[in-house]
């Protein structure tokens, strides 16, 4: 378990951190001044079932290393400063329960490997204005909980209002 929330921490996530904590089961930095990208080494943590980077300062994207966390639950990463693309390979996290990634600049389209998240509970991309529509309809399948999107996304299984965090 690893947690930095709210504290006056500030700075970058060192790819040593990762490559140190292979047994991590959670990675939580919340309310918190911490800026640059997330290390591709983020992969190494094999056990790892929840991550939490909510109203952060990072910036870049999603790395694609995210896939190999086939024990991960929860990723919530809301107003985190994303940009770019919803990587392919969450759709290889065959646990996820579920994705928050609200009030990023993420654009492109959703990609249609999370349909095969049948554990899916939650999917909230609320305030993330630049995706491309339409919504997958394999996602529509899925029995999910909670599945926001901005209205302009024209998806009849989806909501328009945010998880609260």
């Amino acid at each position: 378990y690893f947690s930095v929330s709210g504290t006056s921490l500030e700075g970058t996530i060192p790819p040593a951190v990762f490559d140190g904590m292979r047994k991590l089961t959670e990675f939580i930095i919340n309310d918190a001044h911490i800026s640059g990208k997330i290390p591709t080494e983020i992969g190494y943590l094999e056990r790892i079932v929840k991550i939490e980077c909510n109203r952060v300062d990072l910036s870049g994207t999603i790395p694609t290393e995210v896939g190999l966390l086939t024990s991960l639950g929860a990723a919530g990463l809301q107003d985190a400063g994303f940009t770019g693309t919803l990587p392919t390979e969450l759709g290889h996290c065959s646990l996820l329960q579920e994705i928050l990634l609200s009030s990023n600049d993420l654009q492109g389209t959703i990609p249609t490997e999370l349909a095969g998240l049948t554990r899916l509970s939650t999917l909230d991309l609320a305030n993330v204005m630049n995706l491309t529509p339409p919504v997958p309809e394999k996602l529509c399948n899925l029995e999910m909980k909670t599945f926001v999107v901005e209205s302009y996304m024209n998806c009849e299984c989806c909501t328009n209002e945010p998880t609260p965090n």
